[in-house]
């Protein structure tokens, strides 16, 4: 509760005039100030801190210490911004800790005062990987866009890239009976994209509720691109962007 000057001041008063009781000081502001037998009285806490700044400076208030200091001088933002254009990929928080400055003093510059701004990388777990030298047996690659942009796949989109994309290529491989494996995505398991598996490869279904449950984290049927893709891809990670382009 927020107590008021003659409050504070009363209490100091009580404070001495009853031998430094604390028990007398709360009796005697709650009978001063007609505060009823179950409403808020000062604690104990609140008298020693009044007592304390009347002792030390004269008053029941404290006092401000006078003009708040602040780190976002000139001379501090021009040693943030040399800093910054000397060591562009060391952190916002090493900054700091180099030129002695708290990390929110350094942000309030980097941004209110120098205008920097750090750039956000997406980093996606999607890749692709196409192996064009040999076609024979590979069917693909098959990218779901819509108005060239990236789509979620879900089990209407599936069914139809099966069926006007998948199911006309498998045709003219003219292969006979193929068994088709697929993994446990729910895209790929829903009810109508199970519907339309099974009634194209009838008892030759290894899926997730297909005819052979499919293994969780198996390889393709391929070892030669799960090889590749796997071998890229570390290729791929194992090369430091230089750029935010790259």
């Amino acid at each position: 509760m927020r107590w008021t000057s003659e409050q504070r001041a009363f209490a100091v008063e009580a404070y001495f005039s009853n031998n430094h009781s604390y028990v007398a000081v709360q009796r005697a502001f709650r009978t001063h100030f007609g505060i009823k037998p179950r409403g808020p009285v000062t604690d104990r806490k609140s008298i020693v801190l009044w007592v304390e700044n009347f002792r030390t400076t004269g008053s029941v208030v404290k006092k401000s210490s006078g003009r708040q200091r602040t780190v976002t001088t000139p001379e501090n933002v021009e040693a943030v911004r040399q800093s910054i254009l000397r060591s562009p990929r060391r952190s916002a928080r090493k900054h700091a800790v180099a030129l002695d400055i708290s990390n929110r003093s350094m942000r309030r510059i980097l941004h209110a005062h120098l205008h920097f701004h750090p750039y956000k990388m997406v980093v996606s777990d999607e890749a692709h990987f196409y192996l064009s030298s040999c076609r024979v047996g590979v069917i693909g690659p098959y990218f779901f866009e819509e108005d060239n942009h990236a789509v979620t796949v879900n089990s209407q989109r599936y069914v139809i890239m099966f069926e006007n994309f998948f199911e006309p290529a498998l045709e003219e491989m003219h292969l006979g009976n193929v068994w088709f494996q697929q993994d446990g995505a729910t895209a790929h398991t829903a009810r109508a994209s199970m519907t339309d598996l099974r009634a194209k490869f009838p008892g030759r279904l290894i899926s997730l509720r297909g005819d052979i449950p499919w293994a969780a984290h198996s390889p393709d049927l391929t070892p030669c691109d799960f090889f590749y893709g796997d071998t890229s891809r570390q290729r791929f990670l194992n090369i430091a962007p230089q750029t935010c382009f790259s």
